[in-house]
């Protein structure tokens, strides 16, 4: 193996290098800590949509639009004075 594709190997930090045995048991509960990780995701999503449904129904939302395009603004606007004191 060339010095070059050793580097390129060591640098790719999604590759993990264990010895046989022990690789399937590190998939293993990478496999359980990304479905765990999943299944909260999900919950979590549900719970917004329903806080969104909710909000939907006790706010105007053109209201909520206009307020949100101001503070777009208004930060646009920041980010350019400290651009500019830089």
């Amino acid at each position: 193996m060339t010095a070059e594709a050793y580097d390129t190997l060591i640098e790719c930090k999604e590759l993990c290098w264990f010895c046989n045995g022990f690789s399937e048991d590190i998939v293993k509960i990478k496999d359980n800590k990304e479905d765990k990780l999943m299944e909260s995701f999900e919950r979590l999503m549900d719970k917004l949509c329903v806080m969104e449904d909710r909000l939907k129904e006790k706010v105007d939302v053109s209201e909520f639009e206009e307020l949100e395009g101001k503070m777009q603004k208004l930060e646009e606007s920041m980010n350019l004075r400290v651009e500019e004191l830089k």
